[in-house]
């Protein structure tokens, strides 16, 4: 497993491990049949990212595979350019490998480089495998948002996590 920086050249496989977690994640945003994004679009993004000094998606790679990804998009503006959200998935069949873990370590590696000091991201409150990840990571809960996500009829939380470098 090789943990590093995306680049222009993994689109393709970047948007189909996309549409790959939009059918298995029951835990992400978006749903199967959702996702209209292109190989096009992807690159474009990838690219304004690798232009950007607070913004980075790392990529875990297995055998040529994809196997997750962890983004972290810092703020725009002299205020918030210190904060960095965080958005982490791994498919299924390689969760309990240790890519979680280390998509963590290399952004944590990144983030204190380019003088990051807060990192937050949002959980599924019934998503205990990554509040486990999470908290053992050295986040922190910082609030609930109530009723935020309805998922199979079902109404669920989203706790807010944070992490002061």
């Amino acid at each position: 497993m090789i943990i590093r920086k995306i680049e222009i050249e993994d689109s393709e496989k970047y948007l189909k491990l996309k549409y790959m977690l939009d059918t298995e994640a029951e835990f992400l945003l978006i749903q199967e049949g959702e996702r209209k994004e292109t190989v096009k679009e992807v690159s474009e993004y990838i690219s304004k990212i690798r232009n950007s000094e607070n913004k980075e998606i790392f990529i875990a790679d297995v055998d040529g595979e994809i196997a997750g990804y962890l983004s972290i998009i810092g703020g725009d503006y002299k205020r918030n350019k210190h904060s960095g959200y965080i958005v982490i998935a791994i498919l299924e069949k390689y969760t309990g490998m240790g890519i979680g873990k280390g998509l963590f370590e290399k952004m944590e590696e990144w983030a204190e480089k380019v003088k990051l000091h807060r990192l937050e991201l949002g959980v599924i409150d019934k998503n205990t495998r990554a509040k486990k990840l999470y908290l053992k990571k050295g986040f922190e809960i910082e609030g609930v948002k109530k009723d935020m996500y309805l998922i199979d009829g079902e109404y669920s939380d989203e706790i807010m996590m944070s992490k002061i470098l």
